[in-house]
């Protein structure tokens, strides 16, 4: 059941790291989260990385038989002064998905525990179609 739409998402998630690593080969990207002793080598450097966070499907608007799924880049980034730049190219290279829209981006800056220093992190929200059998 569903074989098809299963495969589609797959092909688009495949294109999405794809894209990102081919375009950004310095920078890491994890899925769904970075584990401690992963993130250890951010905290004794400076962080540059991206994590892929896949989220939850909704009903569409435009028909019974499609679903919207949600997901982000979560880009973190310290003491560099193209973020906004960087996060351009980001959109672009994943809004080029077939049936991925971007959606917007939230800034924050963080304090690094116990530490003078600042990461800027920007979650960038995208949504996806899927089709499923009702």
């Amino acid at each position: 059941m569903n074989e098809k739409s299963k495969a589609k998402m797959l092909e688009q998630k495949k294109k999405i790291v794809e894209g990102l690593k081919m375009n950004f080969p310095n920078l890491p990207l994890f899925e769904d989260e970075i584990a401690e002793d992963e993130e250890k080598v951010f905290i004794d450097s400076k962080y540059h990385l991206a994590i892929l966070i896949m989220g939850d499907f909704s009903p569409s608007s435009n028909s019974a038989a499609i679903l919207t799924q949600a997901f982000s880049v979560e880009y973190y980034s310290e003491d560099r002064d193209d973020v906004d730049e960087f996060l351009l190219d980001i959109i672009t290279i994943i809004d080029a998905v077939p049936t991925v829209s971007f959606r917007r981006t939230r800034k924050v800056r963080m304090k690094v525990a116990n530490m003078d220093r600042y990461v800027d992190v920007v979650t960038i929200d995208f949504t996806r179609s899927v089709k499923y059998a009702c």
